[in-house]
């Protein structure tokens, strides 16, 4: 065996890897695929590959800091030349030769940051010509095959849960005349490109063949427009017996892909497809009566907005982005005044400051109200130390803009002939409105009992809430929107509703009493009670059956009512915890002198009839009579927030909760008692 080290083989060489490897030679036989090396030895045999080359992003680093390395030569070029006026070719073109490089170094393809053009840096390179504007908007970038995988892993979750083409069609013909009171679902670049209720056969085309592209903005858009499809179906409605799951296992599992699609999409830059996606998650979280998911949603969406660079639309931005920036800005404002949480942008941003114009007059009013909440959930913040001439002045502000409104709003009727998306968002912009108003004033109405500088705001706080519950019952009174799923606004009515029995109770206690009135206000509640029971009977609505109970036992009570419960505590989310009791007292010296004392140890069954009541003596002969109490206690501070409004009101969990402010109001039955009688109620406080 020779011991002269074999001659390394030259690249280019028919030799394969492997021989290439072992240094030896290299013999393929005809009709064979490997070599007979590789095949003695039981080796793949593969072709010899050219070295690897950097990595694309390795390449623009390295531009980038090239060109960085360039910039002082560049600019002492430029100061050089600047003063003459007629610049030699050599320097234009040198500059504009580096200006270009500098411009596809610092301005990648992708649309999700397309708007950093406009960093002070790259101004300044602009404002020495160094950088020329490019027309057009820019591009979203290909996919790259790692993006490809982990959008086919996540859409590979939905073959299952997808309808059928019939089903499809079904839910969209049933669904069809609510579409424009959602986020509008754009399908082309064109900005009339929006599916309408005419447009049944586009959207299917649209929702089929995004569920299988690769884009992983459009798929979580299709997932979620369809989402608010099956969730918006009626009761009885054909298409729910078809759907391959539960309608709330559906929508699960269709907030959990597209969850996953559009985190996949903001780590490339994220996009407009992806912030309308975000936009209709929103409206999702509204309509299932999740304020909180909502607002993190919408933040999440305003803070994709501010990288995409919608806040600095203009006159010449499309009406797609304008729309699109409105509503991102405007649901923070409300969920935030909600929620009592700040602001993300403040009223002198110069994206919510700058009005554009055209708006019709409703797009007028919900920008004044959402304005003017920026103002109230400021105040909010500091309420501690806010004057109350601020609470005035935002009041006088609010007065202005009910000029906005045409008169024909406030009536009962409306027109028949409007389309069923216009009868919405008048009776939207009207309890917008309203609900300004109560939170406006809210916060000193029992304040007023103790200070009467403070009964304005009293007043004006159970104004807003009978017009809150009145616009809310002309909106699910018609039967063109009564059909319309919003938990977040069935829960905004019956808040308003314990806010007028709130407001009731406590004018036993202050002296301001007008019976009169509160027989009309327990009327109102009543409406509301019946509202929202049609609601859920029609739709799935947890809230509208709890709130409609609760206002019920509270009628039962104020009225003395023999059928309302003997014990009921029931917690409110963002409020707190609403106990009624009906004990009985025994009838004797002590309580003719305002003394009563409970009778727990009374070893009799209740009469079943509150008038009956007087009937029923204790051993000793003293006359039995009956006690409602009703008690508010606010503040809860174990209430489980994750389920935000749409969860078990009559947790016993939360009951033994401490809460900063407590109220009960008592009253006892006599035979000369008059059902719904203010002047027997008496109230007691602590903090």
């Amino acid at each position: 065996m020779s011991l002269t080290p074999a001659n390394r083989m030259r690249l280019g060489t028919r030799s394969c890897a492997e021989c290439r490897r072992r240094k030896v030679r290299c013999v393929f036989l005809p009709h064979r695929k490997g070599c007979e090396s590789c095949a003695t030895h039981g080796t793949p045999c593969r072709t010899q590959q050219p070295k690897r080359r950097p990595a694309v992003s390795l390449q623009r680093s390295e531009e980038l800091g090239g060109a960085f390395r360039q910039l002082p030569d560049i600019a002492q070029l430029g100061r050089s030349s600047f003063p003459d006026s007629h610049s030699s070719p050599s320097y234009l073109s040198t500059a504009s030769s580096d200006g270009a490089q500098l411009h596809a170094a610092l301005d990648p393809s992708d649309e999700g940051i397309g708007h950093l053009e406009s960093v002070p840096l790259i101004n300044l390179f602009r404002d020495a010509r160094l950088i020329q504007s490019i027309d057009g908007s820019p591009h979203k970038s290909v996919p790259t095959a790692g993006l490809d995988v982990r959008v086919q892993d996540a859409t590979r979750l939905l073959m299952d849960s997808v309808p059928s083409q019939p089903t499809l069609r079904l839910i969209l013909s049933e669904t069809n005349r609510y579409w424009l009171t959602w986020p509008l679902c754009y399908y082309g670049s064109d900005t009339s490109d929006f599916l309408q209720p005419d447009r049944v056969n586009i959207a299917q085309d649209f929702i089929s063949s995004a569920l299988t592209s690769l884009n992983p903005s459009l798929v979580a858009k299709a997932l979620l427009f369809l989402c608010l499809c099956i969730q918006q179906l009626a009761k009885q409605c054909r298409a729910r017996s078809l759907l391959p799951d539960r309608v709330h296992s559906l929508v699960e599992s269709y907030i959990s892909i597209a969850s996953t699609l559009l985190s996949i999409d903001s780590e490339h830059g994220g996009s407009i497809d992806a912030l309308e996606s975000r936009m209709f998650l929103l409206k999702i979280c509204v309509t299932t009566g999740k304020p909180r998911k909502a607002w993190t949603t919408g933040r999440s969406a305003l803070e994709a907005a501010l990288l995409l660079g919608l806040h600095r639309i203009d006159q010449q931005s499309t009406d797609r982005k304008k729309k699109l920036w409105r509503l991102i800005w405007q649901s923070d404002r409300h969920l935030s005044l909600l929620l009592g949480l700040p602001c993300a942008i403040s009223n002198t941003h110069p994206g919510v400051r700058n009005k554009l114009g055209g708006e019709s007059i409703i797009e007028q009013i919900l920008y004044e109200c959402s304005f003017l909440a920026g103002a109230v959930a400021e105040r909010d913040q500091e309420f501690g130390m806010a004057d109350y001439a601020v609470t005035v002045e935002l009041d006088r502000r609010l007065q202005q803009l009910q000029y906005l409104f045409p008169p024909s709003w406030f009536h009962s009727t409306t027109d028949q002939e409007i389309s069923v998306d216009m009868h919405y968002y008048i009776q939207i912009a009207m309890l917008q409105y309203f609900l300004l108003s109560k939170h406006i004033h809210l916060p000193y109405m029992l304040k007023s009992t103790a200070e009467p500088r403070f009964l304005p705001s009293r007043i004006s706080t159970m104004a807003a809430s009978r017009s809150i519950i009145q616009a809310y019952h002309q909106l699910r009174d018609d039967h063109r929107t009564k059909s319309i799923i919003c938990e977040l606004m069935d829960f905004e009515a019956f808040s308003a509703a314990v806010t007028l029995i709130i407001g009731i109770f406590s004018e036993s206690k202050g002296g301001l009493r007008n019976y009169a009135q509160a027989a009309g206000d327990w009327a109102i509640v009543r409406t509301c009670v019946q509202t929202l029971r049609r609601t859920e009977q029609l739709l799935e609505c947890s809230i509208a059956r709890q709130g409609a109970q609760l206002l019920e036992y509270l009628s039962m009570a104020w009225e003395g009512n023999g059928d309302a419960p003997e014990r009921f505590e029931s917690i409110i989310p963002f409020f707190g915890k609403i106990k009624i009791n009906r004990a009985a007292v025994a009838r004797t010296q002590e309580w003719e002198s305002g003394r009563m004392y409970p009778m727990d140890d009374v070893s009799m069954n209740p009469p079943t009839n509150a008038r009956d009541s007087s009937l029923c003596y204790h051993d000793s002969g003293s006359q039995l009579l009956w006690e409602n109490t009703i008690e508010f206690s606010a503040n809860p501070s174990c209430f489980d927030y994750g389920a935000d409004l749409g969860g078990n009101w009559q947790d016993p969990v939360c009951f033994g909760a401490a809460y900063e402010w407590t109220q009960s109001f008592s009253h006892v039955e006599t035979t000369d008692t008059v059902a719904g009688d203010m002047r027997d109620w008496t109230s007691t406080s602590a903090p």
